[in-house]
Order: C-alpha cells, then structure tokens, then sequence
C-alpha cells in the first residue's frame, strides 16, 4: 500500500491524543504519525518529548489559528518530510480500526476521480450534502440540519460497501496528498467550522469526488474537543458566523444584502 501520514491535531487534548495514538502505534498502514499541538495552554515542549519517536513526530504551532492552520500546520511538514500519497485526518476524540485506512486507501485507489474518503461515523452523522444558500440557512437550526443528514446518511447505508458523497466530516477522513496540495489545503481563513463545506466545494471544482465505505466505522466522541477547549459548545459558535461568512462570499458568491 502507499504511504500514509496520520495527522493529529491537539489542543488541551493530550490525553485523548495519547489514546489514539496508542490505538494506532502497531497500525502497518502508517508511515508516520505527526502530532501537531496547536499551541496548548500549559503545555511545554519537554511535555511533548515523551511522545517522539522513529514512527511518531511532534510539532508544535506558534498560535492557535484553529482547524485549518493546524492541520495545513502538519500537512506541510509531512509532505516536506515524508512525500506522502496519503493524508489521514483525525481528531483525537475519534479512534478508528487499521482496516477503515486500508478500505478507504483501497477505494480511493479504484479511481482517479475519487480524493477523500472515510468510514461511516457509528452513532452519529459525519456524511452530508454539501449546503447551497438555502442549505446554509436550515443548518442554522439545528433539527432540520439533522433531519437532513439523518436521510443522507440512511440513503448512503443502503448502498453496498461504499457511495460517493458530497461532504465528509473533519474528524477523520484520508486524502490523496497531492490533490490536497493542489487545491489549496484548507482555507485557512476559518478557525472552526465549515471547513469540510469548503474543502467538498474545492474538490468539486477540481474535478473530484468523496466516498465513503458504508460496511464499517469509527468512533467519535463528538464534541468532545470543543467542550474541553471552550467550557460550553455554544462558545465555540462564535466562530461559526466568520467560517459562514466565507463560505457564502468566497465559495457561493452570495453578496452582502443576500447575507443579511
């Protein structure tokens, strides 16, 4: 199989951090493992010495510039460093089986035109349709928005092995490292959320699609992260509406009297 770069994105989270990477230290399907701490609080470099080894490096952020500069963060130093093929995502509040990298990477390799992949989320709703001007007004109200994922996730379940979707979730996923490079990486003018929105459309764009395989799943303490960071998740939404903001103007060309 092709090389794989885990990347882990931690902040305040060492201790999930820590499970994950125990759970995928023997995972042969990785090259590496990259930790990238997003510039923790309280947290000093001889802290995350013990974590360094020949298949795991440790990286540290000067800031906290959130999901998508922290991951672009450790993106960069993988491929400088490792070349890559692929990329693998992860949360730290998520563990995941070496069999989801390996069916993903497997699928993936099936087409040129497939670039991102995961597994379904167990319990939860990681796959969605990405989110035209409308679709950005019902996420806001937040049964709808998973009435909707509800119905996307049980159409994709009913497909044999894997489909192709339009949005998968940012907790875990892989993809093809040089179409990643391509596009862009993420755009880091987000600190937390619509980031995943952005990425579909990018690839879209590009020519390429996302999958992913419906007979298996990983776990995903969900919010977990953004919990512990910001005390109450509804913190955290005062990121949203800058995430949303260029979503709507960059991506979908919504002008500023349709936005308000």
């Amino acid at each position: 199989m092709k090389k794989a770069v885990l990347i882990i994105l931690n902040y305040g989270q060492m201790g999930l951090t820590e499970r994950l990477l125990k759970k995928t230290e023997n995972y042969s399907c990785l090259y590496k493992t990259v930790i990238v701490d997003n510039c923790s609080p309280h947290v000093k470099d001889e802290d995350l010495k013990k974590y360094k080894s020949e298949r795991v490096d440790v990286i540290r952020t000067n800031r906290n510039s959130g999901y998508a500069s922290g991951n672009n963060f450790g993106a960069v130093w993988a491929v400088q460093n490792y070349q890559p093929a692929y990329l693998i995502f992860a949360n730290p509040d998520v563990l995941f089986e070496e069999d989801a990298v390996i069916k993903v990477i497997e699928k993936l390799e099936s087409s040129r035109e497939y670039a991102l992949g995961s597994v379904m989320e167990e319990g939860g709703y990681n796959i969605w349709k990405r989110p035209d001007y409308p679709g950005t007004i019902r996420s806001l109200f937040l049964a709808i928005h998973t009435i909707e994922k509800m119905r996307y996730k049980a159409k994709a379940l009913r497909q044999k092995a894997y489909c192709e979707v339009e949005v998968v979730e940012g907790s875990f996923f892989v993809i093809d490292a040089e179409i990643f490079e391509r596009i862009g990486r993420f755009d880091e003018r987000t600190f937390l959320y619509y980031e995943e929105n952005i990425l579909s459309y990018k690839l879209a764009a590009a020519g390429y699609k996302e999958i992913v395989c419906t007979d298996i799943c990983y776990q995903h303490l969900h919010g977990g992260t953004i919990r512990k960071v910001y005390g109450k998740k509804a913190k955290a939404f005062l990121n949203y509406k800058k995430s949303l903001d260029v979503y709507l103007s960059e991506y979908l060309k919504v002008g500023r009297v349709k936005k308000k």
